[in-house]
């Protein structure tokens, strides 16, 4: 009887282990992806498909237009 309960908290920490080891490396939101999602990416994705936004469609072409710029930052002053 001692021997079947050791067996059986063994399993259950054994099936428990990845859903502690996902909240604490990824998260919440590592346990969503995998319970909701499956922990999958869409393989059939091509860079014309219609689930993309225009946007994405254009940034995975290569077609982006324009150059780049210089980058300047300014800080907002505060009016106290």
């Amino acid at each position: 009887m001692r021997k079947r309960r050791l067996i059986s908290i063994v399993c259950l920490l054994l099936l428990f282990a990845p859903i502690v080891w996902l909240y604490a490396f990824r998260g919440v939101y590592g346990i969503n992806v995998a319970l909701r999602r499956g922990g999958s990416i869409w393989p059939t994705v091509g860079r014309d498909d219609p689930r993309l936004s225009p946007a994405v469609r254009l940034a995975l072409s290569g077609k982006v237009v324009g150059r780049l710029g210089s980058l300047t930052w300014a800080e907002p002053t505060s009016r106290l």
